[in-house]
């Protein structure tokens, strides 16, 4: 296993390091046989060349009148945060691949491109924006700076991505006006995120990021150079590298387009991970199937999920007091406590006639009618008039043992 921090050297820098090694393997450590590199410090000279002035600018235009997207807030959260990783992931098939690759290429833009524009739109339908930011991932390796290729050390740069739309706007324009602005701002790549957040005001502008992976790893070169290594066999090459974001979706081109959803476990849920999969495979799906499709129909028109339904219960729960004020004969504890207890009555018959009369006048359930009378003794006991209370209903997942499969929130102002 072979670990190394990004301030050494980045992805790209891998596979060039692993062929040095196997080089230093086979010769019994001869330097010399080492391909001649060209040094990290032609890079930092390029670097101090370029017209800062000119990229802030160009930054400046980019991001002018842009809020930041904070994707997690909208998502689920763990009920037990973790502090690992998880992932969720697809793949696509060979003659999936196939139509996706034929279909950036009839739309003269690039794969990553494609992919790009597919999160755009999964990151506006759930925080219900036209104009999204989400960050990507770039090279930082400057073409002009011959041998760069070769060359092992930190290049690769997180730069914002921000896409616009609106209900004119096809999946086919977003796609050639989201490459073009991205070719436009090629030659800032370099401008370090918090010199190009600081341009937009200084604020965090994400929270979501792209990769993908198109370094060159040759594994099977890096197999066949150490089978010709006595005693030394190359199986297999694969990576593992997380990032703070809470969410991040990786993707690597081969045979099949694979992609991956990796999350952090104290922000995202396991469900929401799952979800966020689901919309991007689906978002690639509905953009090679109707290009000329708006994409407000299409991020409108996602089948419902998880992050629906939290979606709904937000926007149907917001502005509720964060906690009720009840009278109490005791201290609260400071430590939160899941012990409860019952109280339990009995309602006598003329009662429960007049509340089973009450609740057919009101076209409605006995069940209401209680639940009801339960919110007005709260809000007299606790003073708000907008109180929720939850209550478990029976569905058809339910067991046959508690008859109850979820739990609704019912509201009344």
């Amino acid at each position: 296993m072979l670990t190394a921090h990004h301030i050494l050297l980045d992805g790209w820098s891998m596979p060039l390091l692993m062929k040095d090694l196997l080089v230093l393997y086979a010769t019994r450590g001869e330097a010399a046989q080492l391909p001649a590199a060209r040094p990290y410090r032609d890079y930092l000279a390029w670097l101090a060349r370029q017209d800062r002035e000119n990229t802030l600018r160009a930054w400046d235009t980019a991001l002018a009148g842009v809020e930041p997207t904070l994707l997690a807030p909208a998502l689920v959260r763990p009920a037990l945060p973790d502090t690992g990783f998880g992932r969720s992931a697809f793949e696509l098939s060979a003659t999936e691949t196939a139509a996706l690759t034929a279909f950036a290429a009839a739309a003269e833009v690039t794969v990553n491109t494609v992919l790009q524009a597919a999160w755009c739109v999964v990151v506006a339908g759930i925080t219900d924006r036209h104009d999204v930011v989400f960050g990507v991932t770039v090279s930082g390796r400057p073409p002009q700076l011959d041998g760069v290729d070769e060359m092992v050390g930190l290049f690769v740069n997180t730069i914002p991505v921000r896409v616009r739309f609106d209900s004119a706007t096809t999946v086919s324009r977003l796609l050639t006006e989201l490459q073009a602005e991205q070719a436009a701002l090629l030659e800032h790549h370099y401008l370090g995120l918090a010199e190009v957040q600081g341009v937009a005001g200084g604020s965090e502008l994400f929270d979501s990021l792209v990769v993908y992976e198109s370094y060159p790893v040759d594994a099977d070169g890096l197999r066949q150079a150490g089978s010709a290594i006595d005693g030394l066999l190359v199986t297999g090459v694969r990576s593992v590298d997380y990032t703070h974001y809470p969410v991040t979706v990786r993707a690597e081109l081969g045979a099949g387009l694979r992609v991956e959803v990796l999350y952090r476990g104290d922000t995202v849920a396991e469900s929401a991970a799952q979800a966020l999969t689901q919309r991007l495979r689906g978002m690639l799906g509905e953009f090679v199937t109707a290009p000329q499709r708006s994409v407000v129909a299409v991020r409108n028109g996602v089948a419902t999920d998880v992050l629906t339904q939290v979606r709904y219960w937000r926007t149907a729960l917001a502005g509720l007091p964060d906690e009720l004020t009840l009278p109490m004969d005791r201290p609260r504890s400071a430590v939160p406590s899941d012990a409860g207890a019952r109280v339990g009555f009995e309602i006598g018959v003329h009662l429960h006639d007049g509340l089973r009369r009450l609740a057919e006048t009101r076209n409605t359930s006995m069940f209401v009618v209680a639940h009801a009378a339960f919110t007005v003794l709260l809000a007299r006991l606790s003073g708000p008039a907008d109180i929720a209370i939850g209550t478990t209903v029976r569905t058809e997942t339910a067991s046959a043992t508690d008859g109850f499969g979820n739990m609704v929130v019912l509201r009344t102002e």
